[in-house]
């Protein structure tokens, strides 16, 4: 693992990106971590101080389309998201990664997946710790037998199929 992924949606209300940074910080390699910051993020000075104390190498973008989270996704090792829909196309992108989520309503969508293996959901930001975040994000880096699996699983999950049997069970209704 080499490049990992940090999107956790468009103004980070919660401010988990201060918890996943601190966590980030204290695994003993260096990383290239690449960071989208949403539209409305507004906590810039807290984010500079953090990448200031960092031994990793980091890139931060804001705002960017589809198609550059997509290959910024092909192109990561393993991602951190937040609970919203980026985790959808996370699995469809085949990404292994965790999942930090801001309501319950995220955590309980967010188990669905987690239960197929294709992501780790860490539940509630306010309820994970930065020891416990780096730990998770150390068994999936150290893990690559995991991230295989991952990867895996996410892309048969979606598989651009859906409208089809979406359509094939109506008709069977009719």
């Amino acid at each position: 693992v080499k490049r990992i992924l940090v999107t956790l949606g468009g103004s980070d209300d919660t401010k988990s990106f201060l918890k996943v940074l601190r966590g980030i910080n204290l695994l003993e390699e260096s990383y290239d971590i690449y960071m989208v910051l949403g539209p409305a993020f507004i906590h810039n000075d807290e984010l500079d101080n953090e990448i200031k104390n960092s031994n990793h190498n980091f890139s931060t973008e804001t705002n960017i389309n589809s198609h550059r989270m997509a290959e910024l996704m092909f192109n990561a090792d393993v991602a951190i998201v937040s609970g919203g829909n980026t985790k959808y196309e996370l699995v469809t992108t085949g990404t292994p990664g965790l999942v930090v989520c801001s309501n319950m309503d995220e955590v309980n969508l967010t188990d669905e997946l987690a239960k197929k293996g294709c992501i780790i959901n860490l539940g509630l930001n306010n309820q994970v710790t930065e020891n416990e975040f780096a730990h998770a994000l150390q068994t999936i880096i150290e893990n690559e037998n995991l991230r295989k699996k991952m990867s895996d699983i996410g892309k048969k999950e979606v598989d651009g199929m859906g409208t089809q049997r979406v359509v094939a069970s109506i008709l069977s209704k009719l």
